[in-house]
């Protein structure tokens, strides 16, 4: 038969017991953010009430409401700091020492910028324009120079055009822009205008030409087989070269032996005369021909077209020859009478030019 312990206890409460049938009088106490009533429950059940708001020292946010949409701000161990909701292209901006505040972007010259729901634009205005370091333009001429604008801040311009080759980059004065025209001289220079490289070619033609003088510089002339150059002219841009009414006279020294010559009515211009023959010369070491040709009278008709030429060569025996020497062009063979000459023609007479570089350059006279 259990037996039942009588208790007597000397204080008011709740009574708990161990496993031996110890009993003791008991009370609830609140703890860190907890408030109890009526703890040892003799006046009813005791009543726990979490304290609220729960500070920031007990893991809460010390705040009983927070603000719709709004951003929640540390404030150390007191109650956080609740932000109004950001309306569009708000961001949060920091504050050294304050609270970061909401605001937004602010525009600056040249820059455009766009709230929206979310989302912030933020676009360059174009063209630059040069007072903020561009150009104030949003296209540009292929190629063309680009000069300052109308006024130091004004946008910048392309002059007309890109010029030709040999052309160069003139000032008209103030207020107009540069244009590309012949360069100047001096008096007198030359400007390169084309290169010309031979290969396994019957002749070397330049045409179209609009300067009153030329100089062609030949840059070590090989003949498919052992030949002497010969030059003519044409006045119909190449489509026909002439093939009478020339006059030359020519000098050439081979070593100790000198030749001259020349003829008064021919159907070429005779570079060296007939002894000016150009070896084959392909071995290592060997060479072929190469000197300056200088052509006036070009392009007019107010005097002859004429050549005064020197060169060097290595001929068929191998051995080096120098040869200088001119040439005239006349129509019918009158002194006085001229062609208004556009081309120059250089060929061989016995087989094609294998290799060899032509520069051509005009004559500037002003």
């Amino acid at each position: 038969m259990a037996v039942q312990n009588a208790i007597n206890l000397t204080s008011t409460g709740m009574v708990s017991a161990d496993g031996a049938g110890v009993f003791a009088g008991r009370a609830i106490t609140g703890g860190t953010g907890i408030t109890v009533s009526n703890g040892d429950g003799v006046a009813g059940a005791p009543d726990i009430v979490l304290d609220t708001p729960v500070i920031v020292a007990n893991g809460g946010t010390g705040a009983t409401t927070l603000t719709d949409g709004g951003i929640v701000l540390g404030s150390g161990t007191s109650a956080v700091t609740i932000t109004a909701q950001p309306v569009d292209g708000q961001v949060l901006i920091g504050s050294t020492g304050l609270d970061p505040v909401l605001a937004t972007l602010s525009t600056a010259t040249g820059i455009t910028i766009t709230e929206g729901a979310g989302t912030i634009t933020i676009d360059l205005t174009s063209p630059v324009v040069v007072a903020n370091g561009g150009s104030g333009r949003a296209v540009a001429t292929e190629y063309a120079v680009i000069c300052g604008g109308t006024t130091t801040t004004a946008a910048h311009q392309s002059i007309a055009s890109v010029g030709t080759a040999a052309q160069v980059l003139t000032s008209n004065g103030a207020g107009a822009l540069p244009t590309f025209q012949a360069a100047g001289g001096g008096g007198g220079s030359w400007a390169w205008v084309s290169t010309t490289v031979a290969s396994d070619d019957a002749t070397v033609d330049f045409i179209n030409l609009t300067a009153t003088g030329y100089l062609v510089i030949v840059k070590n002339l090989i003949p498919e087989s052992d030949s002497s150059l010969r030059m003519r002219v044409s006045d119909d841009n190449g489509v026909t070269f002439e093939v009478i009414d020339y006059q030359d006279a020519w000098h050439l020294q081979t070593g100790a032996t000198f030749e001259e010559g020349g003829t008064a009515s021919n159907t070429e211009i005779d570079i060296g005369g007939f002894g000016g023959t150009i070896g084959a010369n392909t071995a290592a070491g060997e060479y072929g021909l190469s000197g300056s040709f200088y052509f006036l009278g070009i392009a007019t008709t107010a005097t002859p077209a004429s050549v005064t030429y020197s060169a060097t060569l290595q001929n068929e025996l191998g051995d080096m020859a120098w040869a200088a020497g001119s040439g005239i062009s006349t129509d019918d063979g009158g002194a006085g009478a001229t062609l208004d000459i556009d081309g120059i023609q250089f060929y061989l007479t016995a087989d094609n030019i294998e290799s060899g570089t032509f520069y051509l350059y005009s004559l500037v006279t002003s």
